[in-house]
This record gives structure tokens, sequence and C-alpha cells, in this order.
């Protein structure tokens, strides 16, 4: 791989000699695990907030249908259509952690492959998804376009959100 392609694929995707140095030993650097746990942390904070703002609108909905239908007690049986949405409250963040072990555990995945779009590619908000031998990635155009030619060696991490690329071998 020339340097010029070396360097290009560093600024794309944001990663140093260093990183794909330690990626190459399956390990994250310091600096990428630092990047991640702040990305986690933002997405942490909108999740949970999501949560609440649900666990809200549920409560209050719940009181109104209380307060209406004149209840002295709390009858379960009256109130079970609300009951149905505390799985629906557990069930994401249940998902979330569990899908986030890879990360806490800093395990690395690796492929190797050509990278692939399709017409049913998705494009959201400057986003482009792509698939290397099976495995999907949402990145930004200018990403995919880098991508499009050639074999690359690609060391992620499978996230809550997705599939992180961390760095990038090839080309």
């Amino acid at each position: 791989m020339s340097r010029e392609t070396s360097r290009l694929l560093e600024t794309a995707f944001n990663f140093t000699a260093d990183d794909l140095y330690t990626n190459r030993n399956g390990l994250l650097s310091d600096e990428q695990k630092k990047r991640i746990e702040s990305l986690n942390k933002s997405t942490n904070q909108r999740q949970i907030t999501s949560m609440l703002i649900a666990l809200f609108i549920v409560g209050l909905s719940g009181l109104i249908y209380y307060n209406k239908t004149g209840l002295q007690y709390l009858d379960l049986s009256k109130l079970w259509p609300f009951l149905i949405y505390i799985p629906i409250l557990i069930i994401p963040m249940t998902a979330y952690y569990i899908k986030n072990k890879n990360l806490r555990e800093g395990k690395i995945s690796i492929i190797s492959g050509s990278a692939q779009t399709s017409m049913l590619s998705i494009r959201k908000r400057g986003f482009t998804q792509i698939k290397i031998e099976g495995v999907n990635f949402l990145l930004s155009q200018e990403q995919a376009d880098i991508l499009k030619n050639g074999y690359f060696t690609v060391y992620y991490v499978k996230t809550g959100i997705g599939n992180r690329i961390l760095s990038i071998d090839g080309g």
C-alpha cells in the first residue's frame, strides 16, 4: 500500500499508524478507547433521556386513566395496557448493553475484502451503507468513495449503534 493511500485512509477514518499497529495486535489503542467511550457516553445519555421521557408519558397516561375511571385502589387488571410498556422500556436498554459487550471487553473484529454498495444502500443524513464480507458499515460518502476500489483489511468493533471502523489496512 502506498504512503499516499495510507494517509488518505488515516485522514478519512480518523486513525493513526499507531492505532493501526495496535489494532493489528487485536487491541484498542488508548486514543480509540477514549473516542469510543465518548461516543457511547453521549449515546447512553440520549437513550436514558428518551427512556425517562417515555416513562413519564406512560406514567402520566396511567395517572389520567386512573383518575378518569375513578378507581379507589390500584387495580392492576384495569391498568394492564400500561404494564405492557415495562418490557418496551427495558428490552432496548438490555439489548444495547449486550451489544456493547464487545466494546467493554475491547474485542476487535477483523475482516478482509472489497466494499460493496447496492442500489438499496441507505443514504440518510449524508451516510452510505456499505458491506464488506457480509458486515455492514454506515460511512460518509467520502469514506465510501475511498473504499470503492481495492481490497482492504478492516479492524472494527461491534457496538450498540452499529459496527465502528477503527482502522483500515490495504488499498
